[in-house]
């Protein structure tokens, strides 16, 4: 009987250092873009051949996969690979820098009008930082292009005492998950990300040099620490006609919370 999977002789390297079940998850999610993988992924015990992990590692990240709606786990030992989603350019839950998004988009990114300053927490910023009106925060802004042209304004903002050391304008890195964890205190765990389409007003034709009334995606991240405590809350502004998002959704399971 022909194997249900197909793969390109070996196609997942070894893993090498910790964290290994962050590099199996990336290992294999490399091999499935890839089609490597056309219907499902090989068997427990040739993923930990493959790979060079424990069955524990490997569990871990399929059901890393699961959750990023890469894979689905069906009863008996299958898990069939979902090409449809594999497929998806800039789906949401992937926590890319928007650099990467850019480019995964097709486009040439660039930065400029770089700017670092401090303030006193407005209201609404209080609130997403859980802080005091008033408290000092620090405030990177900066334009990213697509092929030269503005396509996304972001506004960076976090408590001025989480910094460990203060940020180069000449270096600062395009990814707020990267900033945070070379510059801040403690790193990114997890995003929560609020999606409001808008269109453009006097704010944005300023920033992003639009027509006024151009449709305009705002998008409010609020950035935690693994213990739940804010670090970083994002203010974004996105022209859709270089970036685009997708969203995958699935049933919930019975007895899931």
């Amino acid at each position: 009987m022909p194997n249900a999977f197909v793969t390109k002789k070996t196609v997942l390297e070894p893993i090498g250092v910790i964290p290994r079940e962050a590099q199996a998850t990336a290992s294999l999610r490399s091999a499935i873009e890839s089609g490597a993988f056309e219907t499902q992924l090989p068997s427990e015990n040739e993923l930990c051949q493959q790979l060079g992990v424990s069955r524990s590692t490997v569990r871990a990240a399929v059901q890393s996969l699961i959750e990023q709606g890469l894979v689905t786990k069906q009863r008996g030992s299958r898990t069939l690979v979902n090409m449809r989603v594999s497929q998806l350019k800039l789906p949401l839950n992937a926590g890319i820098g928007f650099w990467d998004l850019i480019s995964q988009a097709g486009h040439q990114p660039s930065t400029k009008n770089e700017v670092v300053l401090e303030r006193e927490a407005s209201a609404d910023i209080a609130e997403n930082l859980e802080c005091e009106p008033g408290t000092p925060v620090k405030v990177i802004s900066r334009l990213f292009c697509a092929d030269g042209e503005p396509a996304i304004y972001l506004e960076d903002m976090f408590l001025s005492s989480l910094l460990k050391k203060a940020p180069k304008l000449d270096s600062l890195p395009t990814s707020i998950y990267d900033f945070a964890e070379a510059n801040l205190v403690s790193p990114i765990g997890y995003t929560i990300a609020e999606l409001i389409p808008m269109a453009s007003n006097a704010f944005t034709v300023e920033k992003l040099s639009l027509p006024a009334g151009t449709p305009l995606l705002h998008l409010i991240e609020r950035h935690f620490q693994a213990n739940d405590h804010p670090v970083v809350a994002s203010y974004v502004w996105v022209v859709d006609e270089y970036v685009r998002f997708s969203v995958y959704g699935r049933k919930r399971r019975e007895g899931v919370t």
